[in-house]
């Protein structure tokens, strides 16, 4: 049998084994705020404590975020109800 058949066969390869690339660690991601309107939860937070506000629509009465992309209303949704200010998930809209 000729090696390249033999190999073949056998499974085994005569090309060079590849390396693979180490796997990058990805850091947890961190959400914290508002991206357009680069504001922190933690700021909405005490502005809806200093004006009793409950809802997502009467803290953006009492200070602007979240009018152009949207996409920290599931934070601040969730942070008027349990009181969290940084996240290390995705949430998405349920509305």
């Amino acid at each position: 049998m000729q090696p390249a058949a033999q190999a073949a066969t056998s499974g085994v390869s005569d090309r060079p084994s590849r390396t693979l690339a180490p796997l990058r660690v990805m850091r947890p991601i961190r959400i914290n705020r508002c991206i357009c309107s680069r504001v922190l939860f933690s700021d909405l937070k005490e502005d809806a404590a200093a004006h009793g506000v409950d809802t997502l629509e009467a803290l953006q009465a009492v200070r602007e975020f979240g009018v152009n992309c949207r996409r920290c209303h599931p934070y601040v949704r969730r942070m008027l109800q349990d009181g969290t200010t940084e996240f290390n998930e995705i949430l998405q809209d349920e509305r």
